[in-house]
């Protein structure tokens, strides 16, 4: 149950964050707001680790991680991170999430391969729902001839393939580094990743500073990176990919909530048809979860 509450915790924190994205590359370049916010948010974890006991204990990264923690844990944050805040530049805050929704149907696919039976058919036709809703979302943008809009929900779609796949990463190395510990150096490593494109990008468009912007992207360090991601990863230490991304069903209503106040997001058409069809694969999908709840 604690871990229920945790995961509802960072979809809204989450939820919040999305929308705090989504207002912040109105004014800032993708890269930059990306880069700095997983840099600082890495080397304040780093240091909170290294100085307090507010995670607990610091646990020193085994040596044979390192080339993992760039190769596959940094690149894979970038490309979910930086992914969704480009994908908001063309397609509403709630629909970018709602593709990162569809993560736990990637994940079952993932763990288990197509199998001549009814536990498998019952996953994939779970999927196939998911992608009928993304259909939904995707589709009416090609129709209708809005330009390059369609490019958001393709690179949302991207990106909740790289979110699924670093959440496998995290939760197989679940046994050798603390979810905190994983969060802060995948973070640092991300953001120094992208430092020389966010160099490149501020030389071609410099960001104004205001204070009002500082202030939001300093709320989404906290939110989305410290809060949403460590509870995250921490979870993934005790539940199953698949399972734990169930709740990604929550982020995108916490999406279009925090959008519709804050940013005068009208709610589309087919957000509400879409949803249903994603959430239902989820459920089809992941029918047993009861069942292994109540055992956890």
């Amino acid at each position: 149950m604690f871990i229920a509450a945790s995961l509802v915790l960072a979809t809204v924190a989450w939820g919040a964050n999305n929308t705090t994205i989504g207002y912040l590359v109105r004014d800032w370049p993708v890269l930059w707001t990306t880069g700095t916010r997983l840099l600082f948010a890495g080397l304040l974890m780093l240091a909170l680790l290294r100085w307090t006991r507010l995670f607990g204990k610091p646990a020193p990264v085994p040596a044979e991680l390192n080339r993992r923690l760039w190769i596959r844990g940094g690149l894979l944050f970038i490309g979910w991170a930086a992914g969704f805040s480009w994908a908001v530049t063309y397609t509403p805050v709630s629909h970018a999430a709602l593709y990162l929704a569809a993560s736990p149907i990637w994940g079952l696919l993932l763990e288990e391969r197509l199998q001549l039976n009814r536990e498998s058919a019952r996953k994939y036709f779970a999927a196939l729902l998911a992608l009928a809703g993304i259909v939904i979302l995707f589709l009416p943008k090609l129709q209708n001839g809005t330009g390059g809009d369609w490019r958001g929900d393709v690179i949302a779609f991207a990106a909740s393939w790289s979110w699924t796949l670093y959440s496998r990463e995290s939760r197989e190395i679940s046994g050798r580094i603390p979810g905190m510990v994983y969060t802060a150096q995948t973070a640092w490593r991300a953001g120094l990743l992208l430092l020389p494109f966010v160099v490149w990008e501020v030389a071609q468009n410099p960001p104004v500073l205001p204070s009002r912007l500082i202030g939001w992207q300093i709320f989404s360090i906290f939110a989305g990176t410290i809060v949403g991601l460590g509870i995250w990863n921490q979870v993934l230490r005790h539940w199953p990919v698949s399972r734990a991304l169930l709740f990604n069903n929550l982020i995108p209503m916490f999406s279009m909530l925090f959008a519709w106040l804050c940013l005068n997001e009208a709610l589309t058409n087919t957000f509400v048809p879409a949803m249903a069809l994603v959430v239902a694969g989820v459920v089809v999908g992941l029918a047993p979860w009861r069942r292994d709840m109540a055992v956890d």
